[in-house]
Order: structure tokens, then sequence, then C-alpha cells
């Protein structure tokens, strides 16, 4: 939508070299290049924008990554390098304006933009964005997207030299991935402010980005002002006056709601993963943006102890009672599109072929399965030691009639399934453990294969991997693919994805596609999230 900076590029394996690129130290969007720019010169019409979910947290580090969090991140804070929305994937300067990379993908040095400065005025130099980071990998800190954005080992040493306005970090093992991690919100740079006071910072925000809030309500709405000095890490292209002086983010849990919004112009732009979004789109009024979701939309199980999960034959026949495809439209409402991979188009590693491992639809092998782990058919019920087989399955509220569709199709097969419906309520039950099968979005905006590591293994305080899975051969080939270069990187992650599939610790479903309307602006978007950097007043 927008141009972007020509040099910028998607770092893997297969690209290390001794010197990536940036732009000037001058500033980042094409009018807002210049520090000194005064608030007047921000679009004077408002803006508000739709979260479907509300924050838990002005912590990105903390947060969990959530659309709401990402898009609203985005207008408070910066990241070192950000990710272009174009489907390109390449990597673009942001706080960092250029760096280096060892050929043994170990040792990255960022050269840190001069001139910038956080929302309470304190400059933000190197020193301050090493110490964020340092934070951001201390493994004290609850950042589950550390082993995604550091590397499952961690890092060796972050060190800032003042003098050249460089952020040195030394990974303890290879991890070519760490570019595509320093994009994430869960890498996003706190003011000094806000580390001094982590438990202020939950409550007030401490960044670096082109807003600041002026006020807020829990669970309504959060009214962001331009800051004076927006212009320097606005990506390129973006004009300094056609971004919103205010900026509004209103909670709207409910795509009906979101399109009856969108409709009668109380919002100007919004994502909708309901079938509303048809008669949006029918309108003719909007400007539709789609994100599209890197990774798959899986079903995992949980397979901790004590859990039906932890069994690979009950997986494994739980699986084969899933149609892929009207599971599809059930979760997605047709916007999604049934896919047997976790590695998706658009990602580095894809391969079709690969999914020919992945469950099939078949009840009678199901059958088969369940008798094999101890299960009887006892009156129209699965029955093991006199127990019945019991699951639990979340889902979200944006996840349509699909977690209804699953339960009816296990109930219908014998199998007594409750579901738990809702963001709030998925949430404690994920981190809880309080679960039994879930549909969890395997994806972030990174688009390289290693964002399985963070959500498929690792203790829970470093990953987000809630379902437990403990697969060797996985975990096995995690460090020699962050050290690979292109075929042999893929080969490896080829056998990775084949490996979760086949001990059922992950059943692609499809990939995510969602919705995005605005009306009288432009921006970039994502599955996961609006990039408000990318916001634009038309006229």
């Amino acid at each position: 939508m927008h141009g972007r900076v020509t040099c910028g590029l998607l770092l893997s394996a297969a690209t290390l070299a001794l010197a990536a690129c940036g732009s000037s130290d001058d500033g980042g969007g094409g009018a807002g290049g210049a520090g000194g720019a005064t608030v007047s010169r921000g679009a004077s019409e408002p803006v508000t924008v739709a979260l479907p979910t509300d924050i838990n947290t002005f912590n990105p580090i903390t947060a969990g990554g959530s659309q709401a969090d990402n898009t609203l991140f985005t207008a408070l804070y910066d990241t070192l390098v950000r990710q272009s929305l174009d489907g390109s994937g390449r990597l673009e300067p942001q706080l960092a304006t250029r760096w280096e990379v060892s050929r043994d993908a170990r040792r990255f040095t960022f050269h840190i933009r001069d001139g910038v400065t956080c929302a309470d005025g304190d400059a933000l130099d190197a020193a301050a964005v090493a110490a964020s980071l340092r934070y951001a990998s201390d493994p004290r800190t609850p950042n589950g997207y550390a082993s995604l954005i550091f590397g499952p080992r961690g890092v060796d040493s972050i060190a800032a030299d003042d003098a050249a306005q460089t952020v040195t970090v030394t990974t303890k093992a290879p991890w070519a991935s760490l570019l595509n991690g320093f994009a994430e919100s869960a890498a996003a740079i706190v003011c000094p402010a806000g580390l001094e006071d982590t438990r202020a910072l939950e409550l007030r925000p401490s960044g670096s980005g082109p807003y600041a809030l002026e006020r807020s309500a829990r669970g309504n709405e959060y009214v962001l002002r331009l800051r004076a000095d927006a212009g320097r890490t606005l990506p390129q292209g973006i004009a300094l006056d056609k971004m919103p002086q205010r900026l509004t983010y209103r909670v709207v849990a409910n795509g009906t709601t979101t399109a009856n919004l969108l409709m009668t112009d109380q919002i100007q732009a919004g994502s909708i993963a309901t079938p509303d979004f048809r008669r949006v789109r029918d309108s003719g009024r909007f400007t539709e943006v789609t994100g599209v979701g890197l990774g798959a939309d899986a079903m995992l199980y949980n397979e901790s102890e004590g859990h039906p999960g932890a069994d690979v034959n009950v997986r494994r026949a739980l699986n084969a009672l899933i149609d892929r495809e009207e599971a599809t439209t059930a979760y997605s409402v047709g916007l999604g599109k049934p896919i047997t991979t976790l590695i998706t188009p658009g990602m580095e590693c894809y391969a079709e072929a690969d999914g020919d491992v992945a469950p099939r639809h078949d009840p009678a092998l199901a059958e088969q399965l369940l008798r094999e782990a101890g299960y009887a058919k006892e009156g129209g019920a699965w029955v093991k030691d006199g127990k019945p087989l019991t699951l639990t399955l979340l889902g979200g509220a944006a996840q349509n009639s699909g977690p209804a569709f699953v339960q009816s199709v296990w109930k219908e097969f014998g199998i007594e399934t409750r579901t738990v419906i809702g963001q709030p309520a998925q949430h404690d039950a994920l981190h809880a453990g309080n679960f039994d099968a879930v549909v969890f979005e395997l994806n972030s905006p990174t688009s390289a294969p290693e964002l399985l590591v963070n959500q498929l293994s690792g203790p829970l305080e470093q990953s987000i991997n809630f379902a437990h899975v403990r697969n060797a051969e996985f975990e096995a080939i995690v460090e020699p693919a962050a050290a690979a270069t292109g075929e042999e990187r893929c080969a490896l992650w080829s056998r990775g994805q084949k490996a979760l599939m086949e001990n059922a610790d992950a059943n692609p479903i499809q990939a995510n596609v969602i919705a995005w309307f605005g009306r009288g602006v432009s921006f970039e978007a994502s599955f996961w999230y609006l990039d408000s950097k990318t916001l634009q007043v038309a006229g």
C-alpha cells in the first residue's frame, strides 16, 4: 500500500551476511524525517480503530501478543526492526538504522538511530535500548516469546557502545531468525522510566512510538495523541501530516458490532472474522485489506499427565474424527483455507508435500486407536477404567461455530465434550492448563519457521507451549536448523514439522485470514495487527 525501504531484507540462514542495511539517520517517514516536527502537522480528523479484545497490560514484553496488543503497541512503542506487511516479509529499519550479523548467526550489531526520544522526553540511546533487551531476555521476565526472539538457549551477552551508538546481542547458539523476532511486539523497546517500575508499566506505557497515551478506560477505549517528534521511526513513505493527531482505540469484542460501527461511520477501521464481513464488503464503501496469518491454526491437546491428550493414540483418534474442510468453514466462515502443513504459504521453507503426513478424516481409524488406548464403547460412550472419555474444548469468540462443530463431532462419536468460549476464559484456561483441546493460532508476524519452537517446545516461562509438547525428534532439529543454510535448513524444518504431525502434537486445520476494513484512511495490516504507524488520513 505504501512505498518501503528498498534495501530491507528478510534475514534467514540462507542470506546471512556481515552487513545488512538500513536507512539514513535522518528519520523514518517521508514527511516526518525531521525530529522537530510539531503536532499540528498531523491530520486534524480524529480516527477510531476497533480492537477485538482489551489489552491486559501496557508492558509489551509480557503482554502476550494478541491482535489488540500488537495494534496498540505499534503506536506507543518502537522495535529495532519492522517486518513489512506487503507480503514480501522484508525487514526494514526502525530504531536501528542498519545492522550487521556474524556468519555463525550468533552476533548481531545494531546501529541505533540518533535523536529518538521517549514520550516522557528522555533520550533513547544505545544504553537504554540494551537495558530493555536485557529485561526482555531475562529468564525471570515472564516473556512468552523469549525463545522465539532470542532462541531456545537465550543470550550470552547484550552490550551497548554509547560512543558508536550501537547495541550488540550475542546468542548462546546460532539463531538466524533473531532479526525476525526483533520485529515482534514482545521485543519492543521499553524506555528507562518503564524499566525502573515495571508494575507501573502495566498501567501506563513507556515507549518512543509516534503516539503518547492521553487517557484510557480499560475495557472501553484508549485515546492517543500524536507526539511532536513523531517522525523519526515512521516507515518510509508515511507522511507525518497525514497521520491522525488524535487516535482512539475502542474495544469492540463482537464482529456484528464492529460491522455496525463501520457502517454508521462511528469507527474508521476494524477487523471482522464473523459472517458480518460480507455485508461490509458488499456495501462497496470500504477499502478492504486482507490480513493473512503466517503459520497454521492447529488442533492442540493438553499433553500433561492426567489429561487424555497425554496418550498419543487418543490424540490421533481425535484428529481422525475431524474433517479439515468442514472445520475450516465452521471456524472461519469461509475466510480461511484448509491446510495440511504447520509452515504455511508465505513462510520460509513452506513445502506442500510436507502435508502428506497430516492426519486425515477416518472415523474407523479413530475407533481402532481408542481401543488400542484401552477404551471400550459402553452405552454409546467411550470408557476406560470405568471413567468416560470427557474433554474440555476451548474456543475464542472469533472462531465462530468452529468449537461447536468439533464438539458435535466428538459427542456424536461418544466422547463427552464441553466447550469454554471467550477470550478471557480461553486465556485463563490456557495459562492454568485447565483444558484438553484447542484450535490454536500457531502464527505470528514473523515468516520464519522458528516460530514453531516457541509454541511447541520449551517451558511455559519462556514460551507459549500451552500444550506441554515434548517431542524429542522436533527438539533435536532446532539448533542444527538455526545454523543451517538453504536447502539443508529447509530439509531440517521439514523433518521437524513432520515429527510434530506424526506424533499428533499439532494437527493443522487452516491458514487463517481476517478481513480489515477502513473508510477515509489507509493502512497496512496482517492477520495479527494493524500497523498504526502506517495509518494515513485520506485527502
